[in-house]
Order: C-alpha cells, then sequence, then structure tokens
C-alpha cells in the first residue's frame, strides 16, 4: 500500500505484496518435510537424484505440486 513504486507502469505486476516471510532451515530434512506439508512454497534441491527420490508424495502425486527445471546457463555439476 505505501510502496513508492506501485502506480509506475515499468513495475506493473511486481512488487505486489504486502508480507515477505523468509524460513530459515538447519536441516535439509526438515526443509523437505516442510515443503510436502506445505509449508514452504519451494524446495530448491540442486541434485537431481535426491531431487527424484523426494517427489514421492501424495500433494506431488495429486499434481498439487509441480517440478519445474530451469537453465541458469551455468555447466551442470557432475554427480554420481
Amino acid at each position: 500500500p505505501d510502496y513508492w513504486g506501485k502506480d509506475v507502469p515499468a513495475k506493473r505486476g511486481f512488487d505486489n505484496y504486502d508480507q515477505i516471510t523468509i524460513e530459515y532451515f538447519l536441516n535439509a530434512n526438515a526443509k523437505l518435510e516442510a515443503f510436502k506439508k506445505g509449508l514452504c512454497a519451494i524446495d530448491d534441491d540442486s541434485d537431481p537424484v535426491k531431487r527424484e527420490r523426494d517427489l514421492d508424495f501424495p500433494a506431488f502425486h495429486k499434481g498439487d505440486v509441480v517440478a519445474e527445471t530451469f537453465d541458469t546457463g551455468i555447466p551442470p555439476v557432475v554427480t554420481g
């Protein structure tokens, strides 16, 4: 509501939120379980093997959670 750029045409569609919440987890398993229960909106796991294994939960099978990847332009990390 008090954002200075709310009427600037270049900012239309951006920064239209009232509150940002940052959740910090010291344990990767706790972060994953919070994501599975819907307490977190994003899970940013970069390990493809772990990510594939962790997608076996009810919300994913129902379609409530979508697995997406995006190209960062950085060469892939060698795993194995």
